[in-house]
């Protein structure tokens, strides 16, 4: 045969063959190999993508931009044939933009200045910059005005803010004070009454017990902290009984007030950061903490359960047990200032 008599001429050509082939399977190999370390390379850059736009949607998030929030998290929904690198904050954050998507929308004439719901989320009453109270039925959402109308200011033609604002436990009555001081209480039912209260406030401390059968607020000059009994029908008190600061320094106000979880007693912060608890029995003193270290303290918070209280200047915290009067610790604000104060519903942490 041919092969025979062309021996070394047919073993050159198979040896050929066999380097060709050879030749192909190590360029396939190398495809595959460069296209593993491509799409590993892809699979990385996506990460870091994701990581990067993860932080942007907290920070979007964090600054109320629903709409941009919600345009970054579609932008990691895989596409047919990627992986799906989304984790559990993706998920919880969608399910914010959902519920905050679904959120009605509560319509007012001007800006809206404060806001609070009864205990049960049957009501929300909102505060606005026309000095109305508005009332919303949670169920469908539908409003009415309550009676009370704010004192305009003299000379001008505006009414000023509700800035104080209260409900009752069950939502039976509402107490709000507008920006010059002038406070009303008011029941919600359709045939309820607008009742003035007797002196004017400092809306911006007003506070209601959680059984709702007190009312406090600083008096307009923040010298004395008024104090109102009430019950569905109205206020029990025609004139308030009033505390006055002991031992009260140079110039000090009356900066925060709050109530015991119990709405046994009560707490009034000084500016100068000294607090001190009075019984709402017979209002006398009970205990005093912290010390007269700063003309500054202007917040005031009590734990929902728990004996934790805390007080802020400007840029420090203090915390307290109320109920043995020591000091838990204290630190620093953010840079750019404390604005209000709260603790966790458990009373382990205070922000």
């Amino acid at each position: 045969s041919w092969v025979s008599r062309n021996r070394a001429t047919a073993l050159t050509g198979m040896g050929l063959l066999l380097a060709i082939v050879a030749g192909l399977l190590g360029v396939v190999a190398i495809q595959r190999v460069s296209s593993g370390k491509i799409q590993s390379a892809r699979e990385e850059t996506r990460r870091y993508l994701y990581d990067g736009n993860m932080q942007l949607i907290q920070q979007a998030w964090d600054r109320g931009a629903v709409f941009r929030s919600r345009e970054l998290l579609d932008r990691q929904i895989p596409a047919p044939g990627e992986s799906d690198l989304r984790s559990l904050g993706w998920y919880y954050f969608n399910h914010q933009c959902r519920q905050s998507e679904q959120s009605p929308v509560l319509p007012h004439s001007d800006i809206v200045t404060t806001i609070a719901m009864s205990q049960d989320e049957s009501t929300v009453v909102s505060g606005c910059n026309d000095g109305r109270v508005r009332l919303w039925n949670a169920a469908d959402w539908s409003m009415r005005l309550l009676p009370t109308e704010h004192l305009r200011d003299e000379g001008k033609r505006q009414f000023p803010a509700v800035d104080g604002l209260m409900i009752s436990p069950d939502g039976s009555y509402v107490v709000s004070a507008g920006r010059y001081g002038d406070a009303f209480f008011c029941a919600t039912s359709p045939e309820g009454k607008s009742v003035p209260l007797a002196e004017r406030v400092y809306p911006w401390a007003m506070m209601m017990s959680s059984d709702g059968q007190h009312v406090m607020a600083p008096n307009r000059d923040q010298t004395e902290a008024l104090l109102w009994r009430l019950s569905a029908n109205g206020p029990l008190d025609v004139a308030p009984r009033k505390i006055v600061l002991d031992k009260q320094s140079p110039g000090e106000r009356i900066s925060g007030i709050h109530f015991a979880p119990d709405s046994e007693s009560a707490f009034v912060l000084g500016s100068s950061g000294l607090v001190r608890q009075y019984r709402l029995e017979d209002l006398r003193l009970v205990e005093s903490f912290g010390e007269a270290a700063s003309p500054d303290f202007h917040q005031m918070a009590v734990s929902p359960v728990g004996t934790r209280l805390a007080v802020c200047d400007r840029s420090n915290v203090v915390v307290w047990d109320w109920a043995t009067g020591k000091e838990l610790g204290r630190g620093k604000g953010p840079a750019a200032g404390v604005s209000a104060l709260y603790f966790s519903a458990s009373g382990s942490y205070v922000g």
